[in-house]
């Protein structure tokens, strides 16, 4: 056998050796990093559907998105759809005192150039002085307001953005293992100065 030739195959050998050694030494220390990650909690970001048509989270997402979800909305203890939303930035609610009234204004755009939907279906109708928000904030799950042209997935008129609204279900109202509830809400207006508690 020539001199190169077993020169070459000592080196493979000695390669071979050497990188048994090692996957024998980084095995263990691989799995022992691997229980410790299996056992520690991670937070993650909320997932949104609606606002894109794909599952992504909020900060991957190539588009202005914010979500109010429910402790927010809670917290804010909305009597209307704008008190819901006072947040966002970008989205401006107008239309007088009357809740019913209110119309969406992302970043200049209103009227039926902002796409609203409930459960994922669009809410068309819009008439003189009623507007489209016809919802008892109390139901309100979450909101995923989109800024910006979205007509290629949402259809016309939502050159401005969309606003998407998930109502509360049964699940969302009972404890596991309940079959019954109930939610009371109070208020009282004076001059259109409701306080809720």
């Amino acid at each position: 056998m020539p001199i190169f030739l077993e020169s070459r195959l000592k080196q493979q050998r000695s390669f071979t050796i050497g990188l048994t050694v090692l996957s024998i030494v980084l095995l263990p220390a691989a799995a022992i990093g691997q229980e410790k990650v299996a056992g520690s909690v991670t937070a993650l970001d909320g997932v949104t559907v609606t606002a894109t048509k794909t599952e992504k989270t909020a900060i991957e997402t190539p588009a202005a998105i914010t979500i109010v979800d429910r402790e927010t909305i809670e917290r804010f203890q909305p009597k209307s759809l704008d008190d819901a939303v006072k947040s966002v930035p970008g989205l401006e609610m107008s239309g007088g005192p009357r809740d019913t009234a209110e119309q969406p204004n992302i970043r200049g755009f209103s009227g039926e150039r902002v796409v609203i939907k409930t459960d994922g279906v669009r809410k068309n109708f819009e008439s003189v002085y009623r507007g489209r928000t016809f919802l008892e904030p109390s139901l309100l799950k979450q909101v995923d307001v989109l800024r910006g042209p979205s007509s290629v997935l949402y259809g016309t008129g939502a050159i401005g953005g969309v606003i998407s609204m998930q109502t509360v279900d049964a699940k969302d109202l009972l404890e596991p293992g309940e079959t019954i509830g109930a939610q009371v809400r109070t208020g009282f207006h004076s001059n259109n100065s409701q306080k809720l508690g």
